[in-house]
């Protein structure tokens, strides 16, 4: 595989629903100041050297990767947890799609979210080269929605701006944002066939991140008075701007569909990747996600950390 496509893959897996609202980046980096651009820093180099060590790992599934560095009855908890938490967050995105489609369409919710697991199906049975493919089309429409968007929005008046704060949350919040996105990243990136020349992606990845995570960064350090305690603080500032607004909700909704693919197809070939496998994990998805996007975030993500670091450490030759 080409190194622009697993740079590609490997961001579009990374820009999910949390970075496109805006909201982790209000939560890890922007409310700590000045302090929040070196966290970006860090956490995208800390990105670049995880992808790296994927990469050159010797595995091709997480299995095998908990395996090798776990007991064996560790090993199968592990890897069962990493399992039912993609299974889970699969079903977390298909009902964040279904909320966004919605909106746009003006559709039934539940409708859009039926037509959202029935794209995912159709792209994760095809294999990983149509996962790669599709992100290696979305990936520069959502960059430069990115541009678009905190152009847009950093004209304006500055509001109250964030404190300075340099304290242990400042320090841990890098690794922490890396953790949690860790699980779903490594899950599909392991997959990929291993490269002569690892660092080349590995780099790219880690510094489209900063410079995507900064620019994205800009409005919600300018407007941080307004939207510090929103829950979906992009979208706020641009309520009721027309067209941004709407190219906005498109970038949104191919964040979320990146997100649910990675997640859908790690889980399809953790368990063997025949379409039947695909099927019924897309089924199982589609239950769990009437739960809500909401309901099913507030019980994975802790999860997530937990395991993101545990791969971590796997993963650490």
């Amino acid at each position: 595989m080409k190194s622009r496509n697993i740079t590609s893959l490997c961001l579009c897996t990374l820009i999910g629903a949390g970075f496109a609202t805006g909201r982790e980046l209000v939560t890890y980096f922007v409310r700590f100041g000045i302090y929040g651009f070196i966290g970006m820093a860090v956490s995208s180099l800390l990105f670049s050297l995880t992808i790296y060590l994927i990469l050159k790992s010797p595995f091709y599934d997480i299995k095998e990767l908990t395996q090798s560095r776990l007991p064996k009855p560790a090993a199968f908890l592990a890897e069962k947890t990493a399992l039912i938490f993609l299974v889970v967050l699969y079903s977390g995105m298909l009902a964040a799609s279904g909320e966004v489609f919605s909106l746009i369409l003006g559709l039934d919710k539940n409708i859009c979210v039926l037509i959202s697991a029935m794209l995912c199906l159709g792209v994760i049975i095809t294999g990983a080269s149509a996962v790669s493919d599709l992100s290696g089309i979305l990936f520069m429409p959502m960059a430069v929605v990115i541009f678009i968007t905190s152009f847009a929005l950093s004209g304006k008046d500055i509001g109250i701006p964030p404190e300075n704060l340099l304290d242990l949350r400042t320090v841990a919040s890098p690794f922490i944002y890396l953790s949690y996105n860790m699980i779903t990243a490594a899950a599909l990136i392991i997959t990929l066939p291993k490269g002569e020349k690892p660092i080349l992606p590995a780099l790219e990845s880690g510094l489209c991140i900063f410079i995507l995570t900064t620019v994205l960064s800009l409005p919600l350090y300018i407007h941080y008075g307004d939207i510090c305690s929103d829950p979906l603080p992009i979208a706020a500032l641009l309520s009721g701007k027309g067209i941004i607004e709407y190219l906005y909700m498109m970038f949104l909704l191919a964040a979320i569909f990146t997100t649910a693919i990675s997640s859908g197809y790690s889980a399809v070939h953790h368990v063997g990747g025949s379409r039947f496998s695909a099927l019924v994990i897309t089924l199982g998805a589609l239950c769990l996600s009437y739960m809500g996007f909401t309901a099913i975030v507030d019980k994975v993500y802790f999860i997530s950390g937990i395991m993101g670091m545990l791969l971590l450490w796997c993963l650490i030759p």
